[in-house]
């Protein structure tokens, strides 16, 4: 819903006037955006609230006891190799299956600033300056679509690009996207200290007036639910918990299953949704503990920078390492959304410009990884994903015939 509100005031006031719309037919004045955010705050969360009511409506079903509590798991007394789970209002709960999907909570190593999660509920009116640090996905994405509804952002990387654990061409050009936003990029840095409305980094800047501080340097699996098991310390040594191919933990109980950001592995939603089918079709559909999941082949992600970006599969450097013998093709270019714009001189750095890239292997011509940055990428990438999933090759590619006028 962010992102879509700085693509909206990002088009009106970059873009408009190069197609030629003004608010009055003199052509006097220019459109220009205003934001609204405690307007815009109210409307986001009456349209969560409506997406909670219809997963709680699916709960509202006889065959399904909805308890609102908190929920520990601790060894069963009666069988050493099972658990059972114990409320906070202290009742307990057997079962066959137990499932653990407690999800993931953000790192904050400063107490006086919020996290990513906070940003969406702690902010009710609009900021005049902000300051992110982290240059993952939240980090890149929060503070783009900050940026462009109109409020002062400095954003604080440790190294010299964004989004250094994805493909070259991604952390490249989202890097330069930033910078030509007006995003005020400081690399090779971190926090040294932040007292009340004053940020100093370790290389020595200083951010004063700073309205918000916004944390974004990754997450940290939730494992509170085990802290009544002898094996908690454990656990929370390592991290996360640990599963078998059948999302089963046996060292907290052979009952017990776990998936999603606990696991620590993959933390995307749609991945998560996936492992729950799978175990749920095979506990109580195949009625199989046994079954092996097959992870996917590719996993898709977006990245709702501004302009977005898209991947899936391997990075050039996984390509290389797993595959030895791979073609790159790289292709960068302007979208046709810019035509008119370029006819009206806008400056370059309102263009966001497109680039591709696709890596196969040398003698299949198997395409295994698929990286773009440019509008719509976000959408456009479904179609790749899932043939690649399929085992397009690179042939069908130059085969397939295409849309006209598209970019």
């Amino acid at each position: 819903m962010l992102f879509y509100a700085a693509e909206i005031m990002s088009t009106i006031n970059k873009h408009s006037k190069y197609y030629s719309i003004y608010r009055d037919s003199e052509r006097k004045q220019q459109i220009v955006g205003e934001f609204r955010w405690s307007e815009f705050v109210q409307n986001r969360d009456k349209a969560i609230r409506r997406l909670n009511d219809i997963f709680l409506k699916h709960l509202e079903n006889p065959k399904i006891e909805f308890i609102k509590s908190k929920g520990f798991i601790i060894p069963s007394a009666e069988n050493s190799k099972t658990s059972i789970v114990k409320t906070s209002d202290g009742r307990t709960f057997e079962a066959d299956n137990i499932l653990i999907s407690t999800g993931s909570s953000p790192i904050l190593p400063d107490k006086k600033s919020m996290s990513s999660d906070d940003f969406f509920w702690r902010i009710k009116e609009k900021p005049k300056k902000m300051v992110f640090v982290g240059a993952g996905y939240i980090g890149v994405e929060l503070s783009s679509a900050v940026n462009e509804l109109g409020i002062e952002v400095h954003l604080i990387i440790r190294k010299e690009k964004v989004l250094s654990n994805f493909d070259e061409l991604c952390a490249e050009e989202v890097t330069k996207s930033i910078e030509n936003s007006g995003i005020h990029l400081h690399k090779n840095t971190s926090i040294d200290n932040h007292e009340d409305r004053k940020v100093t980094l370790k290389d020595g800047t200083v951010i004063d007036g700073v309205d918000h501080v916004v944390w974004a340097i990754g997450r940290k699996p939730n494992l509170e639910c085990l802290r009544d098991h002898y094996l908690y310390e454990e656990i929370k040594k390592i991290g996360k918990i640990e599963i078998k191919k059948n999302f089963n933990c046996p060292q907290i109980g052979e009952n017990v299953f776990a998936l999603g950001d606990v696991v620590g592995k993959t933390m995307l939603t749609p991945y998560a949704i996936k492992c729950g089918r799978k175990l749920a079709d095979k506990l109580f559909q195949d009625n199989d503990k046994e079954f092996e999941f097959e992870e996917p082949k590719f996993i898709p992600t977006v990245i709702f920078s501004h302009p977005p970006c898209g991947t899936v599969g391997f990075t050039e450097k996984e390509a290389k390492k797993n595959f030895g013998d791979i073609i790159v093709k790289t292709q960068k270019f302007d979208g046709l959304f810019y035509n008119v714009p370029k006819a009206a001189n806008i400056p370059n750095k309102d263009i966001s410009g497109c680039a591709i890239k696709v890596i196969y292997e040398k003698e299949s011509e198997r395409i295994v990884g698929l990286h773009l940055v440019g509008n719509f990428s976000s959408e456009a990438l479904q179609g790749f994903a899932l043939a690649m999933t399929a085992g397009v090759k690179y042939k069908d590619f130059k085969n397939c015939l295409a849309i006209h006028p598209t970019a």
